[in-house]
């Protein structure tokens, strides 16, 4: 005899699970960046077939095709819109590009670039990294994208070694602000500038001319190295070359495009990196022994910026 309990049960049917490559296991904010990306080429798209120089249109194209996502080979693999950083090859440089010289220019990923390289500005920000007195380390102790929360030291303002330009004596600690730059370069690649130590003033040159411009992008500038010398050392810093040319229409229109991806991938990092840091801070006390000079990191931003 059935009892209710097998009377009423009924058989579930569930549907094959469809295996997506690359797609399987995409987070919110993941799938966010991705159909921004997605908009972007679409729009990119969109410039080049409306077009009619057809040198601007084959420079598009190319930024197309380079920068497509959907690569035959990587299916499996996980879609990362990744943008190089532009660095000068000093006498010390272990890794750098075959044939190099001293003060050439070139990108983390190897590309050896010819100086001067004409770019406009897409995004800037601050940043803190701070190294240990004496150096030799190849990464930060601690680091803040954003010049406001260092991992895993905490927030900036409060820490003892806040650096020169943000704290009240303006004295130098082992910690340095730079200011960073996302270019645009007349060839439409698209990189990653850093103002630190040295470089910083002329990180700081280079805000002031584009604060007066009405959009960001709105004219070339010579970006190339510059040779320093002090106390029988030589190094070189970046150096910025207002050119007062205007980028062409399609270029700005390009800048346009890409910024939206840019703010969108920063804004889902700047996520990342807070909530990684406030994960951190529920074992604040075993952190707090690791932090210099007694540290402490509170559990909210008492300057309500955030």
């Amino acid at each position: 005899m059935d009892t209710p309990e097998t009377s009423n049960t009924q058989t579930e049917t569930t549907e094959p699970a469809v295996y997506t490559p690359g797609t399987a296991i995409v987070r919110p904010a993941e799938a966010h960046l991705l159909k921004v990306r997605d908009d972007v080429m679409a729009q990119m798209q969109a410039l080049r077939d409306r077009l009619s120089n057809e040198e601007e249109k084959k420079i598009v194209e190319k930024f197309i095709r380079f920068n497509n996502p959907n690569k035959r080979g990587r299916e499996e693999m996980p879609v990362k819109w990744t943008i190089p950083v532009l660095r000068i090859v000093q006498g010390m440089t272990r890794e750098r590009p075959q044939n190099s010289q001293v003060g050439d220019l070139y990108t983390s990923t190897q590309q050896l670039l010819n100086s001067p390289v004409q770019v406009t500005a897409l995004y800037m920000h601050e940043a803190n990294r701070m190294f240990n007195m004496g150096g030799g380390e190849d990464a930060p102790s601690c680091f803040s994208p954003d010049a406001r929360l260092g991992d895993p030291y905490g927030w900036c303002h409060a820490c003892p070694h806040l650096p020169k330009f943000k704290n009240s004596a303006n004295k130098a600690t082992s910690c340095d602000n730079g200011f960073l730059f996302t270019v645009l370069t007349s060839d439409l690649k698209v990189l990653i500038v850093e103002f630190y130590k040295t470089s910083r003033r002329v990180g700081v040159k280079f805000d002031d001319y584009l604060n007066n411009s009405e959009e960001m992008w709105d004219h070339w500038f010579q970006l190339k190295s510059d040779k320093m010398a002090y106390d029988g050392k030589e190094w070189y810093v970046f150096k910025v070359v207002p050119t007062n040319t205007e980028t062409p229409i399609y270029v700005r229109e390009t800048a346009s495009i890409l910024h939206t991806m840019v703010a969108t991938q920063r804004k889902m990092m700047l996520q990342e990196h807070y909530d990684q840091v406030h994960k951190a801070t529920a074992a604040m006390e075993a952190v707090a022994e690791n932090v210099p000079n007694g540290t402490v990191i509170p559990d909210e931003d008492p300057t309500g910026i955030l």
